[in-house]
Parts: structure tokens; C-alpha cells; sequence
């Protein structure tokens, strides 16, 4: 009698912690930020992560990517996805407009994820590219950017823009972050002043909505 006591008992509470898994797992937010490149925004959002507190595994980071084109990225992000459907809150595609020419096809195709995955999916782009969202750390510009025939690209330009502020800055840089965190605050509003700007001019030259992917990011440590 003893014995059976106690492996009821047992039972109960193997089902007891069982139940209290399920319920954190239910609660937990589970997000999932990929992103262009292999050095500059991958770990602009780990260290990102790092200084908001949150849990490592609470955000996943696939850097095995590595490329240029959205489309493409975008595929990865809906084959991550599909490979765990249950294991993502959120779905972030983090790319730049630039001269890419399956941009278009890259938006359309988070559109249909959209459809399906009742809006787990969001496109975080940068006008012409990610570097501008740094240099709104330092100031708030509307200037439109524009290649330099047979000189510079379009992202050089804005990355010529971003030196007058980080000197040593180069694509891949891996300590963005660090030299920039202090002004966050100053970004989200720059960028926010941008948001609302571009829509009055009718245009997307520049425009970043990386500071809806950092608003969320805050409230999910808030929660």
C-alpha cells in the first residue's frame, strides 16, 4: 500500500510539473530576428539583446545565412519557421531596399507568410540600407541618397555620412552597437520624426523602421 501511495504521488507531481511547462511555455514569447549580413546586424542584435536583459533563448538569431538578397532571406526565414510553426511568436526579416531587385518579391512573399501565419511575419527595412538607422543615432536627416555614377553606391554614400560620426566604422563592423547604444533613445525618435516625415513627402528616400523592431524588443522585457 505504501509503494502504490507513493508512486501515485510521484505521478501527480511529474504531472504537476508537466502542466506548469506547458503554462510557461504558453506564456513565453519566442521571436526570431533574421537579418542581411553576416557580422554588422546579426550581432548589432545580440549584443541589442544582451543590453535590454532579455533571454538569450527567448531570441533566435540564425547567422548561417550570410547573403545580400531578400528573397532569399526571406525563404530562410519561412523555412525556419515552418520547420517549428509552434516555436515563434514573432517572425522578424531584417533587409535593405538598396539596388536589390528581388526587394519586391521578398515583401510580397512575407505578405503571403502573413496570410498564413495570421501576421507573425514582419519586414524590418532600411531605405537604401541598414547603416542608415545609425547614423539617426546621431542626427535626424531626410536627405535623399542617391549612387555616384562610377564612384559610389548608393550604401556608400550613406556609410560616407556615417563615418563623420564613427570613423572606424566598415561593413561587418561587430562593436556597432557598443559605440552606439548611449544614443538609442535619440534613434528611436529620429526615426519615428523620419516615419512620419516620408509619409507627408509621399517617398521612402531614406526611411528605416528598425525602431519598431527595438519598441517591441522593450516591451517584451516590460511584460
Amino acid at each position: 500500500m505504501g509503494t502504490d501511495n507513493l508512486f501515485h504521488k510521484n505521478r501527480r507531481k511529474t504531472a504537476k510539473a508537466l502542466e506548469r511547462l506547458k503554462d510557461s511555455r504558453e506564456k513565453h514569447t519566442v521571436i526570431m530576428i533574421i537579418s542581411e549580413g553576416k557580422k554588422t546586424e546579426p550581432y548589432y542584435f545580440a549584443e541589442l539583446i544582451k543590453h535590454l536583459g532579455l533571454n538569450k533563448a527567448s531570441v533566435f538569431i540564425p547567422v548561417k545565412y550570410g547573403g545580400n538578397d531578400p528573397k532569399k532571406l526571406a525563404g530562410m526565414a519561412k523555412e525556419e519557421f515552418e520547420n517549428d510553426p509552434q516555436g515563434y511568436n514573432r517572425v522578424f526579416v531584417v533587409f535593405d531596399r538598396d539596388t536589390h531587385t528581388t526587394f519586391a518579391a521578398a515583401i510580397e512573399m512575407i505578405s503571403k507568410l502573413n496570410k498564413k501565419h495570421k501576421d507573425k511575419f514582419k519586414a524590418i527595412i532600411s531605405v537604401p540600407c541598414f547603416e542608415l538607422w545609425l547614423v539617426l543615432h546621431f542626427k535626424f536627416t531626410a536627405k535623399p541618397y542617391q549612387s555616384l555614377p562610377g564612384a559610389k553606391s548608393v550604401c556608400d554614400c550613406v556609410t560616407d555620412d556615417l563615418k563623420k560620426h564613427i570613423q572606424n566604422y566598415e561593413k561587418g563592423s561587430t562593436d556597432t552597437f557598443k559605440q552606439t547604444k548611449h544614443l538609442l533613445d535619440d534613434a528611436i525618435g529620429n526615426a519615428e520624426k523620419l516615419e512620419k516625415d516620408r509619409k507627408s513627402a509621399g517617398t521612402d528616400n531614406p526611411s528605416t523602421n528598425v525602431h519598431h523592431l527595438i519598441k517591441y524588443l522593450r516591451e517584451e522585457l516590460d511584460k
